[in-house]
């Protein structure tokens, strides 16, 4: 399971370095060259790791192996950081949230099925979709309707409490690509990743393989608030934190009343969906 997550966040990574490099001549030209440099050097270390990650690990190596990973996953990070750091003040753009979420929840799927292959297990077994699925999609169903207005009402509340704290509100990334495009493509893009993509990923990540490892682990207060937690601060916004870290306490424990990760997709998927909708009828009444 480490070495999953692993190659996850080196997927992640390696697509927030494209995603950035789509835009590299928007630097200027003495931080360009710097920039390239640190992006070559990333990708080539960030490879390396990954594929070092897939291959076997014998015992009689396990020492060797682990100590060239580690090498070349601290060059990979690094460089990747530091060219990251020269890119931070470029806008996000439409092809930028895209690149991004096909490196995170798109390789996270394709890592998931390589890795439940591995040991024989299929998607229905390892996460219950066929505990009650018509029951479980109607309870994720509701749970959604339900929290929408509570989850809008907590991101005010956020938001007005950051004002009387002189720190200005700024919008997911996703929101700020979605009010910068004029293309039904590039928004039907977005909408696929937000309402299909994603709270498939995500789910299985969080409900489905982090949140179950660590209570069976013993831990089941840390494996409801760590999980929650790391999953609002991925989002990587003040003001929507603590709605997501609400909602996704509120998923894990749905998980455990239905033993089926159909019902936090489908809630998952029905939240994105009316934000996404309701995006666009402000902008219409804008």
């Amino acid at each position: 399971m480490i070495r999953l997550l692993a190659s996850i966040f080196l997927c992640v990574l390696a697509g927030s370095l494209v995603a950035e490099a789509c835009q590299f001549r928007a630097l200027p030209a003495g931080v360009r060259t710097r920039f390239v440099i640190l992006f070559s050097s990333a990708m080539i270390f960030i490879a390396l790791s990954l594929v070092l990650l897939a291959g076997n690990w014998p015992i009689e190596r396990i020492r060797a192996r682990m100590i060239l990973f580690l090498v070349c996953f601290y060059l990979g990070t690094t460089s990747g950081a530091f060219a990251l750091s020269l890119a931070s003040k470029m806008e996000p753009s439409v092809a930028q949230i895209i690149i991004g979420g096909i490196s995170f929840q798109g390789a996270a799927l394709i890592l998931v099925s390589k890795f439940l292959s591995h040991y024989r297990v299929s998607w229905s077994e390892a996460f219950g979709f066929r505990n009650w699925w018509q029951r479980a999609l109607r309870i994720g169903a509701a749970l959604a309707l339900g929290f929408i207005p509570v989850g809008l009402g907590l991101q005010q509340l956020c938001a007005w409490t950051m004002t009387r704290m002189h720190v200005q509100p700024v919008a997911q990334e996703a929101v700020q690509a979605l009010q910068q495009s004029n293309s039904l493509l590039s928004s039907l893009g977005l909408g696929i990743i937000a309402i299909i993509l994603a709270p498939i990923a995500e789910e299985v990540i969080f409900r489905g393989i982090l949140y179950p490892a660590i209570r069976q682990a013993g831990f089941p207060r840390l494996a409801l608030w760590g999980t929650s937690l790391l999953f609002a601060a991925i989002h990587m916004n003040i003001a929507t934190f603590v709605p997501l870290l609400v909602l996704a306490m509120l998923l894990a424990l749905l998980y455990e009343r239905t033993t089926n990760l159909l019902a936090c997709i489908s809630a998952h998927s029905l939240f994105n969906a009316m934000n996404f909708a309701l995006f666009y009828f402000e902008s219409s009444k804008a």
